[in-house]
């Protein structure tokens, strides 16, 4: 009895390792894992859509981390996905060096379109676990204060009613892919467009505060593990046309505030280094680069190699 008590336990323990961590992983975040397991002593790429989206005028479609590979003639592990946040990426590392995986470097986008402070200051892991579950338990037993919930997302932009991504998305997404061109033009509908570099640029959390995070990343540092945070590029000349010079000046301050956080850490900052017409998919905010656009995030990564290699 004693040793199946014991055997029990320690299962019990090693799942509450396994899946407290990794509890809202999505499938892909797991590939990601199994990806990092068959890569000790490589390059790790994060990243978003960004790294492998390419332009229907593309004449060379790979990806971001492929072209960083072919550049650097070094093993480079793809451990991106759509949509994937900043604090996701960090939980994946994490994971990766508890189990005693350690790269030879790893690179983090930061994409400037969505909240960056916002997505790092995300509660992950054991807390994590804890925090959202038991806050959806007292949501349920009505035991939270109305103001505690989080408000609804904006889906209105001056005075025109959008939907949430579900339903702007299937409207007005497939109408701009119908009509786009070689070579790729902003777009079609103006006014949609200015929609989406505002919802995705322009509109940001006033917190710049992530302490907690840079701790987080800190701790990584101190353990040996060599990370470059390269801040993606900004279509900065569609913004200005659509919106005004101003509010390039916004999403500076704000990706300065960034670049102030991570003062201790390797930054590259290509935010404004890209022309438009090396943008993909230029209608939809989301910050896509044709063949030219990721070859030159690439030429910019270059210089970094030389100061992530082991001594």
């Amino acid at each position: 009895m004693r040793t199946y008590l014991v055997a029990v336990s320690l299962l019990a323990s090693i799942l509450f390792l396994i899946v407290v961590p990794t509890y809202s992983f999505q499938y892909l975040d797991f590939e990601g894992l199994v990806k990092g397991l068959n890569g000790h002593g490589k390059i790790w790429f994060f990243g978003n859509s960004v790294i492998r989206h390419s332009s229907k005028c593309d004449t060379d479609h790979r990806s971001i981390s492929d072209l960083f590979a072919a550049a650097i003639h070094q093993p480079v592990v793809d451990m991106s996905r759509g949509g994937m946040r900043t604090g996701r990426m960090l939980d994946i590392v994490e994971v990766l060096v508890a189990l005693g995986l350690k790269p030879k470097a790893v690179y983090i986008q930061v994409p400037l379109d969505g909240d960056v402070i916002a997505q790092l200051n995300e509660i992950s892991g054991v807390k994590g676990f804890f925090t959202t579950n038991f806050s959806e338990l007292k949501h349920k037993l009505n035991l939270t204060e109305d103001s505690q919930i989080g408000s609804m997302k904006r889906v209105a932009f001056n005075g025109h009613y959008y939907g949430d991504y579900g339903e702007f998305s299937k409207k007005y997404f497939v109408i701009e892919k119908q009509q786009r061109t070689c070579p790729e033009t902003m777009g079609v509908d103006k006014d949609f467009i200015a929609f989406m570099y505002w919802r995705n640029f322009l509109e940001k959390n006033a917190d710049t505060s992530a302490a907690q995070e840079m701790n987080r990343i800190q701790t990584l540092v101190n353990k040996g593990i060599k990370i470059v945070f390269w801040i993606a590029p900004v279509n900065s000349e569609d913004i200005s046309a659509l919106h005004g010079s101003a509010s390039i000046q916004g999403l500076s301050a704000y990706k300065n505030n960034i670049v102030n956080l991570m003062k201790n850490f390797t930054v590259v900052d290509m935010s404004y280094t890209v022309p438009a017409n090396h943008f993909a998919d230029r209608w939809c905010a989301c910050g896509h680069l044709n063949d030219e656009g990721r070859l030159s995030v690439v030429s910019q990564l270059i210089p970094s190699v030389a100061s992530t290699s082991h001594e």
